[in-house]
């Protein structure tokens, strides 16, 4: 952070959230946690990460009670409809904010989350069906994912081409646990020692290859920052603004802007 990099994504199963861990991800300038959620936990089965309710409780009121804000994350699986089960389980738990993450089983893949499991094998029907109940979730819980990508994630199970890129490697960047850093979580060749590094080199073509969500719904929430600053700009007497005020997909991006404010998400 003092380097002007923003950690946007800091995920933990909640074993190792502690008073003084919380305290010092406070300091360092985390303002908000994803803590990973079993919404369907009641047999070994059904489960995708082994943490008991308690656990991921605790996690949640000691990092709030020092002033890091959190989420539940929530992973699609086979077992999530009706996506009303899931978040009567996270309310319970006294999370206000859901992030759903999106299966990932890439097995060249350097980030430890992407594997294949029977559980993750969904088809386009189910996942169409997940996404319209979460966005009419909306109405009763605060919900990060925009509805664009959303919409994309289901045109991904189709094998229809996905409207909004991504910028992986860009503005946004993997970041491991040993501190290598990496164009996005496809991406098997390290950058290098972020500890070393100035500045985060910037390349990326615009790709579509992966669904992945920190990457993709953050690409999104990113141009509309762009948009909103560029329609700010064009508001100030004698500042002269980019002109794209206007155009396709801004009032959705407006909307999503509002809707991660309301929620507490920024």
């Amino acid at each position: 952070t003092r380097r002007g990099m923003m950690v946007s994504y800091l995920p933990t199963n909640g074993r190792a959230v502690a008073e003084d861990t919380a305290r010092e991800l406070a300091r360092a300038g985390v303002n908000i946690a994803g803590v990973s959620v079993d919404p369907l936990g009641h047999t070994t089965g059904s489960r995708t990460r082994e943490v008991d309710g308690a656990t991921v409780t605790r996690a949640r009121e000691t990092l709030e009670d020092q002033g890091v804000r959190t989420y539940a994350g929530i992973l699609l699986t086979d077992r999530m409809l009706p996506i009303s089960d899931c978040l009567d389980r996270v309310s319970a738990m006294g999370f206000r904010r859901v992030v759903f993450s999106y299966p990932q089983v890439d097995d060249a893949s350097p980030y430890e989350a992407s594997v294949k499991h029977p559980m993750l094998d969904l088809d386009p029907p189910y996942v169409s069906a997940a996404v319209d109940q979460i966005k009419r979730a909306r109405r009763r819980i605060h919900i990060y994912n925009p509805d664009e990508t959303l919409d994309d994630l289901v045109r991904a199970y189709r094998g229809e081409p996905q409207v909004h890129t991504c910028l992986g490697g860009d503005r946004i960047h993997y970041l491991d646990w040993d501190l290598q850093v990496r164009r996005c979580f496809k991406e098997p060749q390290s950058l290098g020692s972020v500890l070393d590094m100035n500045r985060l080199p910037r390349s990326n073509g615009g790709c579509t290859s992966c669904t992945q969500q920190a990457f993709r719904d953050l690409s999104y929430v990113l141009r509309a920052y762009d948009r909103f600053h560029s329609i700010k700009d064009g508001f100030i007497p004698g500042r002269v603004g980019n002109v794209v005020t206007r155009g396709p997909g801004w009032m959705s991006e407006m909307r999503t802007l509002f809707q991660l404010l309301t929620g507490g998400f920024v």
